[in-house]
């Protein structure tokens, strides 16, 4: 009998697609109580190397066709789902998942379902991501107050540089913490991290703040839908 195949196309960046598996194979174990190494899925992983750019313009031509390209490859591998940790990749939503025939969970979807409904809300993402306002219209919906200082923006620009660079951690740490406080200071009561990189911080000090990590309602919703594919 075939096993369900989940497919991954990561690397978007390549440091976080070690703790988005990781998130995965949690959520095996809270959803199913997967134990043994037999419990847990198939897991086709493909780490494409992207032309995104933190530090300098992106040419959105070349990085959607290989986004979309990624995507038929791992088609062709003979994946049932697919899942794309990276947020910014869902600004071609529509146009990466035009002709495939295999599920792709949309990330932003995914997230958003985790938004309560009457809070002051941010969201952290690359300059891409906030620019083609993947999140806003959702938060909307919520009835929630989207709340963003444009000075925000170079300091998570940094910190995912950084993280991507794999500067000194405390240090990025640090300037992760002092990020929260602002926010803090703004009234703001929960934050969509929306950049997959910032894994890497997310579980540093929060000073009551709550985080919606969109890797981890990805990471969540994939395992949901394999066990509903799996007969599970």
């Amino acid at each position: 009998m075939k096993r369900t195949t989940i497919g991954i196309l990561a690397g978007m960046g390549p440091r976080s697609t070690s703790p988005f598996t990781e998130l995965m194979l949690d959520q095996c174990q809270e959803q199913y109580g997967a134990k043994y190494d037999i419990d847990y899925p198939h897991i086709m992983i493909y780490s494409l190397p992207t032309p995104f750019y933190i530090d300098k313009e992106t040419n959105e031509d070349e990085l959607r066709q290989s986004i979309k390209e990624g995507i038929k490859r791992l088609q062709n591998c003979g994946v049932d789902l697919i899942g794309i940790p990276c947020n910014s990749a869902h600004n071609y939503f529509e146009y990466i998942t035009e002709n495939i025939t295999v599920p792709v969970l949309n990330i932003v979807n995914e997230t958003i379902k985790g938004v309560e409904s009457g809070l002051k809300v941010s969201v952290f993402a690359t300059e891409m991501t906030m620019k083609s306002n993947l999140y806003q219209g959702g938060i909307e919906s919520k009835n929630c107050e989207y709340v963003f200082k444009d000075s925000w923006q170079k300091n998570i620009n940094e910190i995912i540089l950084r993280i991507k660079n794999n500067d000194d951690l405390e240090e990025t740490i640090d300037m992760w913490n002092m990020l929260i406080s602002q926010v803090k200071k703004a009234g703001v009561e929960k934050i969509i991290v929306a950049c997959t990189d910032l894994n890497v911080v997310i579980e540093s000090k929060s000073n009551g703040i709550e985080f919606i990590d969109s890797a981890k309602a990805l990471a969540s919703s994939l395992i949901e839908s394999y066990l509903l594919i799996d007969g599970k």
